[in-house]
């Protein structure tokens, strides 16, 4: 009696496994916790590899030549991929993407005027790579987020999270670590009475938006300031850089203004706007009172070429992008910025330093409007997308602050960084879609 007792409940279990259906099995996966490799789908896979090669791409541009080139291949082939699902399935794109998308034609059509018209810059090869730099953070974003709109998110962002917080803790360690006992491979210039910090990495911004993606996708995953956000955010002091400071003045607002969970969020975000400020406000005084300053004098002149152009500006690759200065505009020249260190035709390494100028100055008042509007529908898109009060909710303020802050001291989104946001953004957008579906409670909501 008993072997057969044992046969029918081993039948029974079976009987039970055969039953339930797919998405019953990966409910049941993820009450488990942290999904297992061989579980995972080839999808998360290849997501949580991308992730993991951003997060270390600049010391590997060192022993792989052409990497820095990672950019711009993965624009071309998730924009690939992105138009011939879409064209497969025939699914509409959202009201969101679809302005985003209209506005970056638009801002387009008039840099392309502003070359014709000014004739700044004159190699054609300069202002198609441009029109390709400006269009690669919008346009990745609305194809990263066609393209996940069949993965599961969650299993994605629980294992980059993992890989973040050793990413966090490693860092932390040789941070303070080279605070106490400094050396030449880990520093970089000596600022407020420490050297600062760059790791592995070429430059300590670069370090900076890797520490950024890692407390992100921590976030993702949980909104309580445990102890290796702290520490990530002490190794983000230890760079010494200005938009790190600013990074760590919009998570101390957005935590103590409990952002996530508001309604409205405009007031809020102004308010954290201006605190940012404030915290890099002592440098910000410092460039202004420098009259031979790159990013002070980028500036100037783009307010210039916006007022004598108007509405336009002077088109692409003419000021205040890295090919500006590799192709020489002439820009630099009228301004007297040829001789300015940083600035010359032999090294401009400074064309790049100030966001904001490089929207203005190429693309003058109107294309300075419609950018602003095409940020505004990312912001909608974030809060249609993700639930008030979620984690995801809160890891995508986290990267449109981080944006906004860094195009005040680089054209963060024309470079590996545009790319770089756009895909974390898409996963943390999905990943609360998802959260809305699994939950009838939670509702789309609008600023205002």
């Amino acid at each position: 009696m008993v072997p057969r007792a044992i046969e029918a409940e081993s039948s029974a279990k079976s009987e039970f496994a055969n039953s339930i259906g797919t998405n019953d099995k990966e409910a049941i996966h993820r009450l488990s916790g942290v999904p297992s490799i061989l579980d995972c789908k080839l999808s998360t896979l290849l997501l949580v590899f991308v992730y993991s090669f951003l997060l270390i791409e600049n010391p590997l541009e060192a022993v792989i030549p052409g990497i820095g080139y990672h950019d711009e291949l993965l624009f071309f082939v998730l924009s690939a991929l992105a138009f011939l699902k879409n064209k497969a399935n025939g699914k509409a794109i959202s009201v969101h993407a679809r302005w985003i998308a209209l506005s970056t034609l638009l801002i387009v059509v008039i840099g392309a005027i502003g070359n014709v018209c000014f004739d700044y810059q004159r190699s054609f090869e300069a202002m198609y790579k441009d029109v390709i730099a400006f269009s690669k953070f919008p346009i990745t974003l609305i194809a990263v987020m066609s393209l996940l709109r069949d993965v599961d998110c969650r299993s994605v962002v629980s294992m980059c999270s993992a890989i973040s917080k050793v990413f966090i803790v490693v860092c932390f360690v040789v941070g303070v670590v080279n605070t106490l006992q400094p050396s030449d491979a880990f520093s970089h210039d000596f600022r407020n009475g420490i050297w600062s910090f760059k790791f592995v990495y070429s430059h300590p911004t670069f370090l900076v938006f890797s520490l950024v993606m890692a407390y992100v996708m921590v976030s993702a995953q949980s909104k309580r300031l445990d102890f290796v956000k702290v520490m990530c955010l002490i190794t983000l002091i230890l760079t010494m850089r200005d938009k790190a400071f600013g990074f760590v003045g919009l998570v101390l607002v957005v935590l103590a203004m409990n952002l996530g969970n508001r309604k409205r969020l405009v007031p809020a975000l102004l308010l954290a706007g201006a605190v940012v400020v404030a915290v890099v406000w002592p440098k910000i005084a410092e460039y202004m009172s420098y009259s031979n300053s790159p990013r002070e004098s980028l500036y100037s002149a783009s307010f210039v070429l916006a007022q004598e152009g108007f509405p336009i500006g002077a088109g692409f690759a003419s000021i205040a992008c890295t090919l500006s200065g590799e192709y020489y505009s002439d820009v630099y020249y009228r301004f007297g910025m040829n001789t300015m260190s940083g600035l010359t035709p032999l090294s401009s390494a400074a064309a790049g330093d100030a966001g904001f100028a490089y929207y203005l100055g190429e693309f003058g008042f109107l294309g300075f409007a419609l950018f602003a509007f095409l940020m505004y529908q990312v912001l909608r898109w974030i809060l249609d997308s993700t639930p008030i009060g979620s984690c995801s909710r809160t890891a995508a303020i986290y990267l449109f602050g981080y944006a906004v802050i860094a195009l005040t001291v680089e054209t963060a989104l024309t470079n590996a960084t545009g790319v770089s946001l756009a895909v974390l953004m898409a996963i943390a957008l999905t990943l609360g879609r998802q959260q809305m579906s699994t939950n009838g409670e939670y509702k789309s909501e609008h600023i205002g």
